[in-house]
C-alpha cells in the first residue's frame, strides 16, 4: 500500500508516493513558468498546473504496481488565486502569491480598517502578496470576471474542485486569503464586508486531513489510479513541511527552504502580540484544529534560481543538478572567510520584518575577480544572513532548541553548516528529501485510516536525520560582514523609493 503526497509549488508540481513506513516509492516532478506582462503583475495559466498535477501523478502511478494507492492530498503555495466557473474551469489567469498589483486596494483597506486591527483578525501583516487585496483589484478592474467567478480557489481546492469533489480547502490555506478570523477559524465577516467580498465565492474551510471523498472510476483512470482512493485535505506547504520533517512540539522551528524559506515555529494559541505585530510574524492556523504556526520568511530560491538561468544560457544541455553539484564541490577549495560580495536576494521584495515590495535583487561587491562560485557561495551566506535573523525573531515568541530544515535549499552541507554557525543553532536536515509531499501524504494517510493521528504517523514514518553544529570561528568570521549585509539593506531605501518612482 502507498500513499501519495503532490506539492503544487511557485515554480514546479511534485507528487511522491511513499509507503506507511515513510519509505520513498516513486517521485516525479514537472516545471512551469509564471510570467509577468506588467509591472507588478505575476501570472499563470491555472490549466499548467492541472496538466502538471495530471503528468506527475502518472508518471509515479506506473510504477507502484506492487504498491497500490489508498489515499493521496494536495498540499500548495499560499495567496495564489485562481477565479473558476461552477465546473472548477479558470476563466482567467491566475494570480500569483508574488503579484503585486492590488497596492491601492490595500492601501484603502488600511485606511478603512488600520492594520493592527486586521492583524488581530487575521494573524497577517497587511500586504499586497494575500488573496484579498487580489480579488478586490478584480472586482474593480474586470468587473465581468469577478460577477461570472463561481470560486475563488488556491491551488489546492482547484485541484481538488477538478478531480470531482466540492470546492475545499484546508484552514491554513484559507489563512493566507487574509480574510479568515484567526481565532474563531472561519471567514471573517469584518475582512469581508471591508473588502467587499461575497463568501459564497469563497471555499468551505476544513482542517488538514479531512477526507473528502473517494476518486470515481473515470477520474481514477486518468490519473492511473485504482477507483476509490481516498482524497483529503492537504495544506499550505509550510505546514505541510513540518509534518513531513517529524516536527511536532514546540521545541524544534520547523524551516521549509525552497523559492521562500519560512521558519515555523508550533504554538498552542495564535501570537498577536505588539512584537509579532511590529515585525510582521505571519500567525496562522495549522493543519489540525486547536494548533497555531507563527512564521518568519524570506525570498531564497529566486537568487539562486537566477543565477543558475544565467550559468544555462546557451548551455541548456547542462541539468540545474549538474550545475549546483559542481558548483557545491568547487565551494570546498574556497577560503572558510566572507566572499565580500552581498547579494540581497529580494528578488520579489523583502519579507520578515519589513515586508517591502519596492525591495529588489541586489549585488554588492562585484570585482572583475568574481567567479561563479564566488556568486554561488555569496549567495547563500547572504541567505544564511537572512536565516540567522528569523531565527532571533522566533526567539521572542517561543523558547525553542534547534532548527529542522528540509527542501531544496537543504541540500548543501556547506549552507547549513554555515546557516548553523550565524544562527548559533543546531541545526536537523530533514530526513525526508521532500517533507512537503511527505507531509501531504501524511495527511492522506490519517484521511484513509493508515495513521491514527499525526503523532502515529510521524513515529511510523519519520527516521532520524543528520546534523550541523555551530561553529563559533566560523560566527566570528562572519559578524562583521553579517553587520554590512543589513545596512546595505537599510542604505538601500532612499535609492529604492527613487527606482520605484521611476520604473512605476
Amino acid at each position: 500500500m502507498s500513499l501519495l503526497g503532490i506539492d503544487l509549488g511557485t515554480s514546479n508540481c511534485k507528487c511522491v508516493a511513499f509507503r506507511e513506513d515513510g519509505e520513498m516509492l516513486a517521485q516525479a516532478s514537472v516545471p512551469y513558468m509564471p510570467y509577468s506582462s506588467r509591472p507588478d503583475w505575476m501570472e499563470i495559466d491555472a490549466e499548467v498546473f492541472w496538466d502538471a498535477f495530471i503528468k506527475t501523478v502518472r508518471t509515479v502511478t506506473a510504477w507502484l504496481e506492487e504498491d497500490p494507492v489508498t489515499g493521496m492530498a494536495v498540499s500548495s503555495q499560499g495567496e495564489t488565486i485562481i477565479p473558476v466557473d461552477t465546473h472548477g474551469n479558470p476563466i482567467c489567469p491566475a494570480l500569483m502569491n508574488a503579484d503585486n498589483r492590488a497596492k491601492q486596494q490595500i492601501g484603502r483597506l488600511e485606511q478603512k480598517m488600520g492594520r493592527r486591527r486586521i492583524y488581530d483578525i487575521t494573524g497577517l501583516p497587511l500586504d499586497t502578496t494575500f488573496a484579498a487585496g487580489k480579488i478586490m483589484w478584480l472586482k474593480e478592474n474586470c468587473p465581468d470576471i469577478y460577477k461570472k467567478a463561481y470560486k475563488f480557489l488556491s491551488c489546492e481546492d482547484f485541484i481538488l474542485m477538478r478531480l470531482g469533489f466540492g470546492a475545499y480547502s484546508s484552514k491554513c490555506l484559507c489563512c493566507r486569503t487574509l480574510l479568515m478570523d484567526l481565532k474563531k477559524g472561519t471567514w471573517s465577516q469584518d475582512m469581508l464586508d471591508a473588502t467587499g467580498i461575497d463568501v459564497s465565492k469563497m471555499s468551505e474551510p476544513l482542517p488538514s486531513g479531512t477526507a473528502v471523498g473517494k476518486l470515481k472510476s473515470d477520474v481514477a483512470r486518468l490519473l492511473g489510479l485504482p477507483e476509490g482512493v481516498v482524497v483529503a485535505t492537504g495544506g499550505h506547504d509550510q505546514c505541510c513541511s513540518i509534518l513531513g520533517a517529524g516536527v511536532v512540539s514546540s521545541h524544534t522551528v520547523s524551516d521549509a527552504a525552497g523559492t521562500y524559506e519560512g521558519l515555523s515555529l508550533l504554538t498552542d494559541s495564535p501570537d498577536t502580540s505588539d512584537f509579532a505585530f511590529e515585525n510582521s510574524i505571519n500567525t496562522y492556523c495549522y493543519l489540525f484544529d486547536e494548533q497555531f504556526i507563527s512564521l518568519a520568511f524570506f525570498p531564497s530560491g529566486f537568487a539562486m534560481n537566477w543565477m543558475m538561468g544565467l550559468l544555462r544560457y546557451g548551455a541548456s544541455s547542462v541539468s540545474k543538478e549538474e550545475l549546483f553539484a559542481r558548483l557545491d564541490a568547487e565551494v570546498g577549495n574556497l577560503p572558510g572567510q566572507p566572499t565580500g560580495l552581498f547579494v540581497l536576494p529580494h528578488f520579489v521584495g523583502s519579507c520578515n520584518p519589513y515586508y517591502d515590495r519596492q525591495a529588489t535583487g541586489t549585488i554588492v561587491g562585484l570585482t572583475p575577480g568574481t567567479k561563479p562560485v564566488i556568486l554561488y557561495k555569496a549567495i547563500y551566506e547572504s541567505i544564511a544572513y537572512e536565516f540567522a535573523a528569523m531565527t532571533q525573531l522566533l526567539s521572542h515568541m517561543g523558547d525553542y532548541d534547534d532548527v529542522c530544515i528540509s527542501g531544496g535549499g537543504s541540500k548543501s552541507d556547506f549552507t547549513l553548516r554555515l546557516r548553523a554557525s550565524l544562527s548559533d543553532r543546531k541545526i536537523f536536515r530533514s530526513y525526508s528529501s521532500d517533507a512537503v509531499c511527505q507531509g501531504a501524504a501524511m495527511l492522506a494517510g490519517i484521511a484513509s485510516g493508515a495513521y491514527m493521528d499525526a503523532k502515529d504517523a510521524v513515529k511510523r514514518s519519520i527516521r532520524t536525520s543528520e546534523y550541523f553544529l555551530p561553529d563559533a570561528d566560523v560566527r566570528e568570521a562572519y559578524r562583521e560582514s553579517e553587520k554590512i549585509y543589513h545596512e546595505i539593506y537599510q542604505a538601500m531605501a532612499p535609492i529604492r523609493r527613487q527606482w520605484s518612482a521611476v520604473v512605476r
